[in-house]
């Protein structure tokens, strides 16, 4: 007979054996208030509800009922969302109503991105043929979102400190996720000036804008400027929006930028060889993107195909087993490249032709040996410059082996303690290098 639509939801309902259905029923939704507010919901859920009871009153299944419902259990939102939850915080199916309300959390943040203009438009261009919310399953599937959610889970958990196995620390890395994906436009207003008749005054054009954030916002209390900056922050280290990040030179010290980049953009060189150092060190952190990718790379298959529950966590501990005797700790979790050509920490600095700024790189360049040898010292510009003015950089690469300070861990016991600094293991000659904050 005629084709039901209504089948692609019914059939879910109940495959999952009315679980989500129960869930609902049970009020047990702590954190997830969209289905609080929403009439409409409220009327689709009770629909929902009772054709799940009573299917005979819907007529034939589409034929690709199937395929539809392996896509969704492949890259549905609110699937992967608990399957990615699982992974950290393993639960049984039945006793999981806090993790299905996290998300549920994370699904309704991903239903807000993909019905923002912008993202509407995109995913029309690319499959214009098909039902919005079918092309939002088949991008997922062609994305493999599931892998997405997974190390984003797996990075956000460790760089929040998130700790615990609860309901709310999954609560908390849902509210984190929903709030990226839920990045609202605002209001901007720019003032024109122009000369009029002996004196300046100003035109107004007002803008709208998703990610761009000003300082000294005049329309805004500091609470609401601070937080919307730390939301466009949280939301630059995720896999999503925004994938570029502008900023003075206020983003070189005491921020992290290293989950999702590692490329750095000198606009205009700085002045000394510490601030270059700053900013490089923006995106050279713990489990930082180059360092990821060269483990997924190295161990991925691996890790794909043991036990643990959480990959990331697999892979970590296999590239932990890769390495060298005499290598600290510091691998894999900060440095990773064993064959020498995986992804690196990347310094682009564009500069015009026979510039002054081809010297002037490479004299930065230099003074990060200097720097090294002064890490930790008062005054450091001064004695950087004391020191590029009276040593090679011969002479000050064996000045650093010598009495350069080694931040490594120290051995495990049992294991014999370097005394001379000319006995340093390998991994403490490293910070020789004067391109060692360009690699990984």
């Amino acid at each position: 007979g005629e084709v039901d639509r209504r089948w692609y939801a019914v059939a879910q309902a109940r495959l999952d054996q009315l679980r989500g259905l129960r869930w609902l029923d049970n009020g047990k939704t702590e954190g997830w208030e969209p289905s609080q507010k929403s009439d409409g919901l409220s009327a689709h859920i009770a629909e929902l509800r009772h054709l799940a009871d009573h299917p005979e009153e819907m007529r034939s299944p589409p034929p690709d009922l199937a395929d539809v419902l392996a896509r969704i259990a492949v890259a549905g939102p609110a699937t992967t969302a608990l399957r990615s939850l699982l992974r950290h915080f393993p639960r049984d199916a039945d006793a999981a109503p806090g993790l299905m309300a996290a998300a549920a959390q994370v699904a309704w943040g991903i239903r807000s991105l993909v019905n923002a203009a912008d993202v509407t438009a995109m995913l029309r261009g690319r499959y214009p043929d098909r039902d919005y919310w079918r092309l939002v399953i088949d991008h997922g599937v062609d994305g493999n979102f599931q892998a997405v959610l997974d190390e984003y889970v797996h990075v956000l958990r460790g760089w929040r400190h998130f700790v615990g196995d609860t309901d709310d620390t999954a609560m908390r890395i849902a509210d984190d996720i929903a709030s990226v994906l839920s990045v609202r436009t605002v209001d901007y207003r720019a003032d024109i000036p122009r000369v009029h008749s002996g004196s300046i005054e100003f035109d107004y054009l007002n803008l709208r804008a998703r990610y761009a954030v000003r300082f000294g916002d005049r329309q805004r209390s500091d609470d609401q400027s601070l937080e919307r900056k730390d939301l466009i922050g949280l939301a630059f280290n995720s896999p999503f929006w925004p994938f570029v990040m502008t900023t003075t030179s206020v983003g070189q010290e005491g921020l992290d930028f290293h989950q999702y980049c590692h490329a750095v953009v000198h606009w205009n060189l700085p002045s000394n060889p510490v601030d270059l150092e700053q900013r490089e060190g923006r995106v050279h952190r713990f489990k930082g993107h180059a360092v990821r990718k060269n483990v997924a790379q190295h161990t991925g298959e691996q890790a794909l195909a043991s036990s643990e529950a959480d990959p990331w966590a697999a892979a970590f501990d296999l590239a932990s087993k890769m390495r060298g005797d005499v290598d600290s700790e510091i691998v894999p979790y900060w440095v990773f490249n064993p064959d020498g050509r995986g992804a690196m920490i990347e310094r682009r600095v564009p500069m015009l032709p026979m510039s002054r700024e081809h010297q002037q790189l490479q004299r930065l360049v230099d003074g990060l040996v200097s720097y090294r040898l002064a890490f930790g010292q008062p005054r450091q510009e001064e004695l950087v410059r004391f020191l590029g003015d009276r040593l090679s950089a011969d002479q000050l690469a064996r000045a650093v082996g010598a009495l350069g300070v080694d931040l490594g861990p120290p051995p495990p016991v049992g294991e014999d303690v370097v005394e001379s600094a000319n006995e340093r293991p390998p991994c403490a000659e490293r910070s020789v290098d004067p391109t060692a904050a360009n690699g990984a």
